[in-house]
């Protein structure tokens, strides 16, 4: 089948660099392991709280700070219970009882938000076409589908100094140094730039990561210890240049992907078979050369025959994610 369309949000677009093997799997059938990650469950959880706190405020005003917090924590609470409900999971100090400690440790460092920080928009959910210009086309036609998107979800857009920013909360137990440092050049900020002006209504300053670092030791007694928290709020700033170059990556991935739609063959990439040390969820599949048969829908959807032994089927849309933080 030719494709007409496709769409990309970040991840989709991280996953098919990485290996279209796995995008194929993981995005195109929906596969997922029976093994949840502990550390993606807590970031979704403070992307919850965020959410909820920054909403109320938006709406209510500074002045319901406290009301904000506890909707915070309603809207993690939430999301938390719905990440467990159909995954195991290897738990550790990443808790939704530490999860408050740690929103209680944000609100009390950044106090100096108050009536200094003008909220405009909580998480927004966009869809927007990319058209190629006369340049990109001449480099990547005819392997182009006729429509591309780009979609993905902005958390936050704030006025600061009277300049509005596109934010993006992260969580990490890693030094806030390095992690700083390593997403200076993060695509999916530079994405957002690109989307920002499109789909906000307004053009960016920049983009604003706001980290919240927690972590914790186990004693000698496997008990984890007093938990260590810091934030830390990292600018990034863009230049055309930058931007042009996101929009060539970005096309490079759906040309690539393209082609292995139109040839029904989703090669594999040895070189990610680990990640961060850990071995890959479909790594048992593809160690015993287990093909997954499929079969591509009128509507163009890609379907397994059967589910494999260990895994799950779990489509997850950006687009379908401000649902779910609905309280």
């Amino acid at each position: 089948m030719t494709p007409k369309r496709i769409t990309l949000d970040n991840s989709g677009r991280s996953l098919s660099r990485k290996c279209l093997r796995k995008h194929l799997l993981d995005n195109m059938l929906g596969l997922k392991g029976l093994s949840g990650s502990t550390a993606l469950r807590f970031g979704s959880a403070w992307h919850g709280f965020q959410h909820g706190y920054y909403d109320l405020i938006l709406h209510e005003g500074w002045e319901k700070k406290d009301l904000a917090f506890m909707k915070g924590l309603a809207v993690a609470t939430k999301v938390f219970e719905q990440e467990s409900a159909d995954m195991t999971f290897y738990d550790d100090y990443r808790t939704l009882e530490n999860l408050r400690d740690l929103a209680l440790a944000y609100i009390n460092h950044y106090q100096g938000d108050v009536g200094s920080l003008e909220i405009i928009g909580t998480e927004k959910i966009f869809e927007i076409k990319l058209e190629p210009t006369s340049q990109e086309r001449d480099i990547f036609d005819p392997f182009l589908p006729e429509e591309i998107y780009f979609t993905g979800q902005i958390d936050l857009q704030v006025k600061q100094d009277d300049m509005p920013y596109i934010w993006d909360h992260k969580t990490t137990g890693n030094s806030l140094s390095v992690e700083s440092q390593r997403l200076h050049r993060l695509a999916q900020l530079m994405g957002y730039s690109v989307a920002g002006e499109k789909a906000l209504g307004f053009k960016p300053e920049g983009c604003m990561v706001s980290f919240a670092y927690m972590s914790s030791r186990k004693n000698k007694d496997g008990v984890y210890g007093k938990l260590s928290m810091d934030f830390m709020r990292v600018p990034h700033i863009f230049t055309e240049r930058d931007l042009e170059e996101w929009r060539m990556s970005f096309l490079s991935s759906v040309r690539d992907l393209y082609l292995a739609m139109i040839s029904n063959y989703f090669p594999m990439n040895h070189d990610s078979c680990f990640d961060y040390n850990h071995r890959c969820t479909f790594s048992p599949l593809c160690d015993m050369n287990r093909e997954v048969p499929y079969y591509i829908t009128n509507e163009g959807v890609y379907e397994p025959y059967d589910i494999p032994e260990g895994f799950r089927q779990k489509r997850w849309d950006v687009r379908d994610k401000l649902e779910e933080l609905s309280l």
